[in-house]
């Protein structure tokens, strides 16, 4: 047997106090026939029910809820085995932590901004492996090609400004390190290489375009996202202030985006300035990645399919609630 929404289960403990509630409405049932109608005849309409009554209606009541209950967990047994075929692409999201990732030009902030935009990118996939790479000024494969979503989401959770230590924006080490990773992870079902580059800063230390060059020619496409204020945007120093040069001059944060532009170019992929936290992953993954996968490539799985059964909890607690009204009524008019 199967849960398909076992977090519901807990509703069950709310159970005894199905019991309370039918006491307390009989209660004030009764109290409403003495105050309208007079102690002797509210007795002798309260007779013809009883304590048997109230029993009989807790019991239903009772019954009914549990059934709701197990219906919203929504229970499942037997199951089938099913092919299914599904067209995806390894994508690898290469996100700058830099420190001028905390500017905030773009609320919450740069980096925070840029995570809910990949998680939304999550619910947009169809069967596509998908991984994660932070970098700073160096970078590392924090989460591999994966189809487990909500893996890629727990980790996304904890990216942050201070978990690479090595300042800067090396983006032609974490192009290659993407590179790897994707060529590492290539498999007979792989069908489109994609990289997702996420940064507001600029690099001349680690050649970027060479890095696109070299990824280029195994196939796989980079797609640049510049994020950040056209004119750039002071980082925060973790205390209250900004950083500021040997000068006293606050230190602006500003997008190399020819270089962003060639990065794209070189490799066929697309390029989007975002000034405003719109980083368009719908459109580069609906317009371009998915648009972009080989023409016949099929990758086939096998998948387990649990027959839903929360019908049968639902179909029981309707007759339940039909059964307390046709007893009700009973007493009602005996």
């Amino acid at each position: 047997m199967n849960w398909g929404a076992e977090e519901n289960l807990w509703l069950l403990a709310m159970l005894p106090f199905v019991g309370i509630l039918v006491f307390l409405s009989h209660r004030v049932k009764v109290n409403r026939l003495i105050k309208f109608m007079g102690v002797t005849y509210a007795e002798k309409i309260l007779a013809s029910s009883g304590k048997q009554g109230v029993l009989h209606r807790t019991v239903v009541l009772s019954l009914c809820y549990a059934c709701i209950c197990i219906a919203m967990a929504r229970p499942q047994w037997g199951f089938e085995v099913r092919t299914v075929k599904q067209q995806g692409a390894d994508i690898m999201v290469v996100v700058d932590v830099s420190k001028s990732m905390a500017a905030e030009d773009i609320q919450p902030s740069r980096l925070q901004r840029a995570r809910r935009e990949i998680i939304d990118l999550l619910g947009m996939l169809k069967g596509d492996r998908i991984g994660l790479l932070p970098f700073a000024g160096v970078g590392f494969v924090q989460c591999p090609l994966t189809l487990d979503y909500t893996a890629m989401e727990l980790f996304l959770d904890s990216i942050a400004q201070d978990m690479i230590p090595v300042p800067g924006s090396a983006i032609g080490t974490a192009i290659r390190l993407a590179h790897k990773s994707l060529m590492d992870g290539e498999n007979k079902e792989s069908v489109g290489k994609s990289i997702i580059l996420i940064t507001d800063g600029e690099d001349q230390q680690s050649q970027p375009i060479a890095a696109a060059k070299a990824a280029a020619e195994d196939g796989i496409r980079i797609y640049t996202i510049g994020i950040g204020s056209i004119g750039g945007a002071p980082i925060p120093n973790g205390s209250g202030g900004f950083v500021r040069d040997r000068q006293g001059r606050m230190v602006m944060s500003r997008l190399d985006e020819k270089t962003l532009e060639t990065i794209a170019s070189l490799t066929g992929g697309h390029h989007v300035r975002s000034t405003t936290g719109d980083l368009d992953l719908d459109m580069i993954y609906s317009q371009h990645i998915r648009k972009d996968l080989k023409q016949g490539s099929i990758r086939e799985s096998q998948e387990k399919v649990w027959y839903e059964r929360y019908w049968i909890f639902a179909l029981a607690a309707m007759l339940l609630l039909l059964w307390d009204f046709y007893h009700e009524r009973r007493y009602a008019t005996s």
